[in-house]
């Protein structure tokens, strides 16, 4: 038999559709509820059967409508075979109504009490619109196994002792209400506050050093309390994609579907929400561990880099240390070959070049250092550098010559050391005629 699942709301307006013709709807309401009553979804459903077989009383045997107090969206099995022609605007699905109807009613009359009556309804539902015979057959086997407390091979020997023809398969028709767009409801529960668990980006309220110095796993809390503070209200939240017939929410379903399946149902994480004020008070133990570890680390460093520097600062100084020696050697060693060398052109000056005495002219002295005394006689023109020459000779011939630097001073000043300033004087200038002059050691 051909039958149609819809609610008692369509079943009003079917046989409002038929009110003139009686005979035709009272053909039809016995066969919408064959047991005198209809189930309705939507509060106010049963009422308006009710109206549509009061339309027809006048001229049928007493029609019974019975609304009942409270449900959504049930199914009500309907013979289609003697449908009027009204309903062929109606989307037909073609099931084995006594077969998948009484195997559903005696499942669900022996279902747990641990599974809630809605939601095997909306399983029971789902059955019905299976869009094959396997399917619903596979379906329907699990619903047993759930009832049944999931002993399968209960449900395998009972099948067995009471094997039926497989019913034949119709195509399947699901009447949709195109007022509920799905999409956009699931669009509703996507909350772009939500931070990943690969984001690093600390959340409100959390300052980016503290968050910094927090360990991994109160992190991961503190993500998870942000995600569950931003998330949207279980009102607001709970669209027709986590909320389904009968006010049965994903969960529950999840938890039949499990049972049906004959798997594991496994139940949602816990996640331990963690209070600002304790996520502040870890972050505060936290803090002084790692700010110590990072001032240690620091002072170590800083130590290995004064130490480096102080043994590079000596390393530079013995060096320089040792270039200064060095040059001051080479200096040393230079102004003493300087010294020989100028002694040795004095010498050859003194002996190669002594000019003669003349007949006249002022008298110099020269008193030596061993106490002797010398005279001689200069020309006014005579340079000072002759006078020094003359004293050098006597130094020499006196065996008393000085070892170091050494020069001649009268009773004036001192001569000039310099050759050029020697030659640049003469004896009238620089006033030495008539005077004993001394040798002075520099």
């Amino acid at each position: 038999m051909a039958l149609l699942a819809c609610d008692s709301a369509t079943a009003a307006h079917m046989l409002e559709s038929c009110a003139g013709n009686v005979d035709e709807a009272a053909s039809l309401y016995f066969t919408l509820f064959p047991n005198g009553n209809a189930t309705h979804g939507g509060g106010g459903g049963g009422h308006d059967a009710a109206a549509a077989g009061l339309a027809v009383q006048g001229n049928v045997a007493t029609m019974h409508a019975s609304a009942a107090g409270a449900g959504a969206t049930a199914r009500t099995a309907i013979d289609v075979d003697n449908l009027p022609d009204e309903s062929d605007d109606m989307e037909v699905e073609d099931l084995d109504a006594p077969t998948t109807s009484s195997r559903i009613d005696a499942i669900l009359a022996r279902m747990p009490a641990h599974i809630p009556s809605d939601v095997a309804r909306v399983l029971a539902s789902q059955i019905a619109e299976a869009p094959t015979e396997g399917e619903r057959d596979a379906m329907l086997r699990a619903l047993e196994v759930a009832a049944s407390g999931g002993d399968s091979a209960a449900v395998n020997q009972a099948a067995t002792a009471t094997a039926a023809p497989p019913p034949t398969s119709h195509a399947p028709v699901t009447i949709i209400d195109d007022d509920v767009d799905v999409d956009d409801n699931n669009n509703n529960n996507i909350n772009i506050n939500n931070i990943n668990d690969d984001d690093d980006t600390p959340p409100e309220g959390v300052d980016a050093e503290t968050w910094a110095a927090l360990p991994e796993d109160v992190k991961a809390d503190l993500r998870r309390q942000h995600n569950a503070a931003h998330a949207p209200s279980t009102a607001a939240a709970l669209t027709n994609a986590d909320l389904w017939q009968d006010g049965v929410d994903v969960e529950e379903a999840r938890m039949l579907e499990a049972a049906m399946l004959g798997v594991p149902y496994e139940p949602p994480v816990h996640r331990r929400v963690v209070d600002p004020e304790t996520a502040a008070a870890a972050a505060a133990a936290a803090q002084p561990e790692s700010t110590r570890l990072r001032w240690e680390q620091d002072d170590a460093y800083e130590e290995s880099l004064r130490a480096d520097r102080a043994r590079e600062a000596e390393r530079r100084k013995q060096q320089e240390e040792e270039e200064e020696a060095q040059r001051e050697a080479v200096e040393a060693e230079r102004a003493a070959q300087l010294e020989e060398d100028r002694k040795a052109a004095e010498f050859a000056e003194s002996d190669n070049d002594a000019p003669p005495e003349p007949a006249t002219g002022p008298r110099v002295a020269l008193r030596l250092l061993n106490g002797s005394r010398v005279v001689r006689r200069f020309s006014a023109d005579d340079t000072l550098l002759e006078i020094r020459r003359w004293a050098r000779r006597a130094l020499r011939d006196a065996g008393c010559v000085p070892d170091g630097a050494w020069s001649v001073k009268g009773e004036g000043d001192m001569f000039p050391t310099s050759r050029d300033e020697l030659k640049a004087s003469t004896v009238a200038q620089h006033g030495v005629g008539g005077s004993v002059l001394n040798i002075v050691r520099l």
